[in-house]
């Protein structure tokens, strides 16, 4: 699927990303996620205040 000959190139290349690795990711990406929310929530009470 990457275009590579060799599957152990791909797997050399991304074995290191670990389950912890991956879960940091997850849990940065819900958090930024949930920021954006929030200031789109205190934006939009702050236009129904206006």
């Amino acid at each position: 699927m990457l275009g590579r000959t060799d599957a152990g190139f791909t797997m050399n290349t991304y074995m290191h990303v670990t389950d912890a690795m991956q879960q940091n990711v997850a849990d940065t990406m819900s958090n930024l996620i949930s920021e954006k929310e929030q200031e789109k929530r205190k934006s939009n009470i702050v236009k129904l205040n206006a």
